[in-house]
């Protein structure tokens, strides 16, 4: 990572409703992303990922913290503000169907962002629209269809060239491949890979599949309940998990060459309510670790290793590290 980080994260916090009653999705977060660097962040569905995402982007706004890109903290700009931004900070949504305008052609989606941010004179327009196209592997007659007659590969593509038509320097990918086959995922990926190479963009991966983030992103941040308990390398993360919580996330990503995955960990109980949250550890209820103090005092994020954050009072630092896992 460069010296100053590209989008620096602190204490974000966003809650649904009151207060002092409503649900804190995510609860005072904090991380770093360089230039040119992939972060993933992955957690069980309704741990808040994608609405850190959405705070991120100011799709949603933060109840609380600061989002700083560059020398502007996004969180406190007006929409003015924030429109001049978005020309370095796009986002790949989940569903390219539901986000691209089923009444609008290919071209005229590429080209509404050049229209906002007047980036080009009008004429030069569809040759952009070509270019970016052929970047992401259509073909510039493309341009004149519609989003139904596209696969859902191709519309993923679709999607990654509108982010690509303002060039970036971060992208938020909220579960950009989970929709699709595992053909056509690695397609994506291998794509999203050499534009980060061709042009130094730097990804915040959010992603359930553990497979995909191993083998994307630089460092991994791990959540639960809206709060982020692990974040380290990769590499790192995989070999020895220091959190419960994660430990059991991988434990339960299929190995090669194994028909039964004796290793798997199965947590008891369901995910707690956000709006009922546990005391002390939100993890506690499902740890096999826990001990008195984990149901009373919540534990912080705290460096244990160098680039190693575990929020755990009792981290598995003394486990015998294991091969990293490959996934099927």
């Amino acid at each position: 990572m460069s010296e100053r980080p590209l989008l620096s994260v602190r204490n974000l916090s966003k809650i649904f409703g009151a207060r002092a009653t409503g649900v804190r999705a995510v609860n005072d977060v904090s991380f770093d992303i360089g230039a040119g660097e992939t972060f993933a962040v992955v957690g069980e569905s309704g741990c808040g990922k994608s609405t850190l995402g959405r705070c991120i982007t100011q799709l949603e706004k933060p109840s609380a913290g600061e989002v700083w890109f560059g020398k502007a903290d996004l969180a406190q700009l007006d929409s003015a503000g924030m429109r001049a931004m978005r020309r370095d900070i796009q986002m790949i949504f989940q569903d390219p169907y539901a986000s691209l305008n089923p009444r609008k052609t290919v071209g005229a989606t590429l080209a509404e962002p050049m229209r906002i941010h007047r980036l080009y004179p009008r004429a030069e327009w569809r040759q952009r629209v070509a270019e970016v196209l052929a970047e992401v592997g259509l073909a510039p007659d493309h341009a004149d269809r519609f989003p139904h007659e596209f696969s859902g590969g191709q519309r993923q593509r679709i999607s990654i060239a509108r982010a690509l038509t303002l060039r970036p320097s971060l992208i938020v990918a909220d579960e950009a491949v989970s929709a699709l086959d595992v053909s056509v995922q690695s397609q994506v990926l291998n794509l999203m890979t050499e534009l980060q190479k061709t042009y130094g963009i730097a990804y915040l991966f959010i992603s359930h599949d553990l497979g995909v983030v191993q083998h994307v992103s630089d460092r991994v941040g791990v959540m639960y309940l809206g709060r982020m308990v692990e974040r380290a390398e990769t590499a790192a993360l995989f070999r020895a998990p220091m959190h419960p919580y994660t430990r059991s996330l991988l434990s339960a990503v299929p190995k090669m060459g194994r028909r039964q995955n004796r290793d798997r960990e199965i947590l008891q109980g369901e995910l707690p309510s956000p709006l009922r949250p546990p005391s002390g550890c939100t993890f506690h209820p499902r740890c096999p670790l826990r001990q008195d103090r984990c149901m009373s005092e919540i534990p912080t994020l705290r460096e244990v290793a160098p680039g190693r954050h575990v929020a755990c009072h009792f981290p598995l630092a003394d486990q015998k590290p294991e091969p990293a896992i490959n996934a099927a």
